[in-house]
């Protein structure tokens, strides 16, 4: 059944024009009145509807019944990620949306390239959450990840909270860092992964990630590219038998 992510009040079984990014999927699937949809607003709202009518530039529905919402994760998972270039930061927020991170922070460090600020910046997540958005009408997903502004390695570093139980991780490719096969991945723990650029984190910003209680952790030998590195822990952690 085709869903639609809808950030509007709802109310049960009065008629609303669905968003504009909707209406068009809508109207390229070519679905006519009385259809059945599946709404949701990104929060945990969720609900079944149906197409009311089909015009060129509207296209109304309205929701019928709520529905459950599919299960978030138990615990947060943070990926903080130091921006790869082009398109692979676009990717690596459709596909790691589908793979159910719940917050992800868009870094820069010494040694990014891509140096967004101000207007730019907010585009730019803006830009994100609307390919979220789609990757969650695609994988079933009802709950939005959170994607936070554009931000300095050193001042996110500064919100890290020591004192709690998440485990943080830095991926790094110095050779004593920790085999991430010995690692014990449960969906049941709060966990955030720091992943560098393409040229990697320099020594002084992995000696302050360990500062701030991030253990160095390396994925193996081969030198993967950061939405690869990205998207491979969190392949670990999906695929990781729930805690009880």
């Amino acid at each position: 059944m085709t869903r639609f992510y809808c950030p509007l009040p709802v109310v049960l079984n009065a008629v609303f024009a669905l968003p504009a990014a909707a209406a068009r999927h809508a109207q390229v699937l070519r679905l006519q009145p009385g259809d059945p949809i599946q709404l949701f607003d990104g929060l945990g709202g969720a609900w079944r509807g149906e197409v009311v009518s089909m015009g060129r530039q509207e296209v109304q529905a309205r929701a019928l019944a709520p529905r459950d919402v599919q299960a978030r994760p138990q615990q947060e998972v943070t990926l903080a990620v130091g921006m790869p270039a082009n398109e692979r930061m676009d990717w690596l927020v459709e596909k790691a949306t589908e793979l159910g991170v719940t917050r992800l922070v868009p870094l820069v460090t010494e040694r990014t390239v891509v140096r967004l600020q101000g207007e730019r910046a907010s585009k730019r997540v803006a830009h994100w959450q609307a390919i979220a958005a789609g990757a969650c009408e695609q994988s079933g997903r009802d709950v939005l990840p959170v994607i936070e502004a554009v931000q300095p390695l050193t001042t996110w570093l500064q919100t890290q909270v020591r004192q709690d139980d998440r485990f943080r991780m830095c991926l790094s490719l110095a050779p004593d860092a920790q085999d991430a096969a010995t690692l014990t991945w449960s969906r049941a723990q709060a966990w955030c992964a720091a992943l560098g650029p393409e040229g990697g984190w320099s020594a002084n910003e992995e000696v302050a990630l360990q500062r701030h209680g991030f253990t160095p952790v390396s994925l193996g030998p081969a030198t993967l590219r950061s939405e690869t590195a990205a998207l491979t822990v969190l392949a670990r952690w999906a695929i990781a038998t729930p805690s009880k």
